[in-house]
Order: C-alpha cells, then structure tokens, then sequence
C-alpha cells in the first residue's frame, strides 16, 4: 500500500482531485487498483500533503520541456 499511496498522490496532484472520494473513484482510469477513499484516508492521514506536492513539483521541474507537455497533455485527455 505504501507504493500505491505515493502513485495515488502524484495522480491527485496531477488531475487535482478534489477530496479522496474523488481520486478513489478516478484511480481506475489514472491506472491505480482500487481502494476505497476511507482506506486512503486512514493511510494519509499521517502525510503532509504539501510535502508530497512539493515534491512532484521538484520532480515535474526536472523534466524536459517536451515530458512537460506531455503532463499537460495527459491532464487535459483525463479531464475530458
């Protein structure tokens, strides 16, 4: 669960989920297994949010311009 907690992290900064219900009912289609949001709750709990943001977004400023759109590209398509 510990890997798939990261993974669901990074996919809700990503598509910007609004609460954990809604990133339990998009991890599917973000290509995560299903957990309900409670379980992700329970599990986050303890995590500061900011921290795990802060660092996607390092790791996002490590990319080269052409992966970054393809980020944007990918949010755009998954948003639709």
């Amino acid at each position: 669960m510990r890997y798939d907690l990261i993974n669901f992290f990074i996919a809700a900064a990503t598509n910007e989920y609004k609460s954990f219900r809604t990133g339990s009912d998009s991890m599917v289609s973000a290509g995560l297994k299903y957990v309900d949001y409670s379980t992700i709750s329970k599990k986050a709990s303890d995590v500061n949010y900011e921290i795990a943001k802060k660092l996607f977004d390092i790791l996002i400023s490590k990319c080269n311009r052409p992966t970054k759109r393809d980020i944007i590209y990918s949010k755009e398509k998954i948003n639709k």
